[in-house]
């Protein structure tokens, strides 16, 4: 038995009504379970009981045996002094306040409809090969809870990312451009590159950035210079001995120095995700005049975005992805399901922060971009299907994945909407 399948129990009411009793043979009649409390004090604030026939106001305490308020020093604490019920799932001891008083006891296995005490222990049960708990019963779900859930998945998977903007913007004292300029780096990094673009982008003080921000080939040499990309001791071609010419005389100008770092991966990765190729396309997207960042977070047509979006890869890297090494001359041109997976991890948190920053609600316009684009195809996605639950959009992609990662891998069921529409079907 756990804790937080009784505080489901309390809060929604899944008790035998009318009858109920305290251990001592007083009637409990429940009018408001209270405000549930997930910090630290009673588990239930402003809870109002009637016990035989007077009417009660006060906080409600709920463990799985009653010894657990006294393992808990509740008795010593005068947070709890103002307890008027003491929840439990096994009564094994009676329990007193600060002031020495006796505190009224359910005990709920006496009072459980047993429907509900099958359908928690099957919703819990761990089996072998299953892909989350409730594979069996997912597909049971109505179509408008499931939407109504799925939309705030997915705005909580999206304030994680935004959490990371916030916490950059003191750091850049403030400047959105040169929090833009991070988190736009790190999605050029993609999953295998995030971090490490992300820590090229912090040891680059963003004042140089704005100075070279017209001139790509200066921007790219700083990147790979920092990036150590230029460490060779001998050239490995003309191009790469240029940039590292170019990367010494800025590194000097503006007292640039790398700082002991792990080195960009290229193992594992498709050529045209080579970081080579992925910073030269950044230089190029960031030095673009028309992707400022007042035009980046006032768009919201993805067509739109998808132009600014588009950037190409120097003259070099038509014929290369790596230096001195000659390859079939292929333009590299960010993809369509690169700039996707880019407007999704760093363009819309981008803009939510900056809306929330400026006290806007951009949720329907957030909500009408996330739906247009198209929904991620991975092994969770994939799975989800298997169960009838596909998703139609970015949006339902998003909210699965955190779903599966906050919720399902966690057994977190009791704090899901479906484990408690599940639960409460019964």
């Amino acid at each position: 038995m756990q804790e937080d399948f009784l505080h489901f129990l309390w809060k929604f009411r899944k008790l035998d009504f009318p009858g109920l009793q305290t251990s001592c043979g007083q009637s409990l009649f429940i009018i408001d379970p209270g405000h549930h409390n997930k910090l630290s004090g009673p588990d239930f604030f402003n809870a109002r009981i009637r016990l035989n026939d007077q009417l009660w106001a006060g906080n409600i305490e709920i463990h799985v045996r009653a010894s657990d308020w006294y393992a808990h020093n509740h008795e010593r604490d005068p947070n709890y002094e103002n307890v008027i019920l003491h929840v439990v799932w096994q009564e094994d001891i009676p329990v007193i306040n600060i002031a020495g008083h006796a505190i009224p006891t359910l005990e709920m296995r006496t009072m459980l409809r047993p429907d509900s005490l099958r359908s928690y222990r099957e919703l819990m049960k761990v089996r072998s090969g299953q892909f989350i708990n409730c594979d069996k019963q997912i597909g049971t779900i109505s179509t408008f809870a499931l939407n109504a859930w799925m939309e705030r998945l997915f705005f909580e998977r999206l304030i994680e990312k935004v959490s990371q903007i916030e916490s950059l913007l003191p750091v850049c004292n403030s400047d959105w451009e040169a929090v833009s300029f991070l988190i736009l780096l790190q999605g050029f990094g993609s999953k295998i590159n995030k971090e490490n673009f992300s820590e090229l982008g912090r040891k680059i003080p963003y004042q140089v950035v704005h100075k070279v921000k017209r001139a790509p080939a200066k921007l790219e040499a700083i990147l790979f210079g920092m990036a150590g990309l230029l460490d060779e001791s001998d050239p490995l071609d003309s191009y790469h001995q240029s940039l590292r010419t170019e990367f010494d005389f800025l590194a000097h100008k503006f007292n640039l120095k790398q700082a002991s770092r792990k080195k960009v991966e290229f193992f594992k990765l498709r050529p045209m995700n080579f970081p080579t190729i992925r910073l030269s396309q950044f230089a190029s997207f960031w030095c673009d005049a028309k992707n400022s960042f007042e035009a980046l977070m006032s768009e919201s047509r993805y067509g739109s975005l998808e132009k600014m979006l588009s950037a190409k890869a120097s003259g070099y890297w038509d014929t290369h992805y790596v230096f001195g090494k000659e390859s079939k001359r292929k333009p590299k041109k960010t993809s369509k399901a690169f700039i996707e997976v880019l407007v999704l991890n760093a363009i819309l948190p981008l803009k939510f922060a900056y809306s929330r920053y400026r006290g806007i609600d951009q949720n329907e316009k957030i909500l009408s971009l996330v739906r247009s684009l198209k929904p991620e195809n991975n092994s969770v996605t994939r799975s989800y299907a298997k169960l009838g639950i596909n998703a139609a959009s970015a949006l339902e992609s998003q909210a699965l994945l955190q779903l599966y990662k906050r919720y399902c891998l966690k057994h977190r069921c009791l704090e899901c909407s479906i484990g408690h529409f599940l639960l409460q079907d019964k």
